[in-house]
């Protein structure tokens, strides 16, 4: 018996240890490591910062402007962009919230506030009508508000695997992330705010560089 409480107590010592050399690990290193470059620049919308990329001459075609998936950023669509951007402008930007770009924290989070959001930010960074809008996953639903609120500036919308509006009623889906996913999301944004999971993605996560022409700046994000 005392042998089991020796060892039980041991296990704890060396599972707290370890938690708190993680808790200080993590803590050197938001304070120490330098901070990420956005590739684009940082356009201020209505006090939030927004991430854009301008790609591209302006020319007599519209002006491609794309929308990521929920989960997804500037840099998914990076192949995308190179394709087009030889021949027109290209857009890519961050919503609110998500990668290089600031979150509102506005209670009032809704796919019109992402619209009047893109749309400031184009006369923001000085674009001009006419607009095709390139939505990919959840970017497609988004793409249709935005040209619903302002019709006269889009000339077409393209859907890449693109979310349906009724696909929650067709699919019998309750939300757009299941619950068990959400938790392990609410885990890593802890993990990622103490700098723990920096720290993996820095030494054992970042994906190495398979030469096939992405930048390789792309695999450590």
């Amino acid at each position: 018996m005392k042998l089991t409480l020796k060892i039980l107590k041991f296990t704890g010592k060396l599972i707290v240890g370890i938690l708190i050399l993680l808790f200080l690990s993590g803590m050197c290193y938001r304070l120490l490591s330098s901070k990420p470059v956005p590739p684009g620049k940082l356009v201020n919308v209505n006090g939030t910062n927004i991430h854009v990329r301008v790609e591209g001459e302006k020319t007599s075609l519209p002006t491609i402007i794309m929308e990521a998936g929920a989960h997804s950023n500037t840099d998914m669509l990076h192949w995308i962009a190179e394709g087009l951007k030889d021949k027109t402008r290209v857009i890519r930007y961050d919503r609110d919230g998500k990668w290089f770009s600031e979150s509102s924290n506005s209670d009032q989070i809704s796919p019109e506030l992402y619209a009047h959001q893109l749309h400031k930010l184009l006369e923001k960074v000085g674009e001009k009508p006419p607009y095709i809008l390139v939505g990919h996953s959840m970017g497609g639903p988004y793409s249709r508000i935005f040209r619903d609120l302002y019709p006269n500036e889009v000339e077409g919308i393209v859907f890449i695997d693109s979310s349906h509006p009724e696909q929650w009623k067709r699919l019998a889906q309750k939300e757009l992330v299941p619950e068990g996913q959400a938790k392990l999301l609410k885990i890593g944004s802890i993990l990622t705010d103490l700098g723990i999971l920096g720290i993996y993605n820095k030494t054992m996560g970042k994906a190495p560089y398979q030469g096939d022409g992405l930048p390789k700046e792309l695999y450590g994000r």
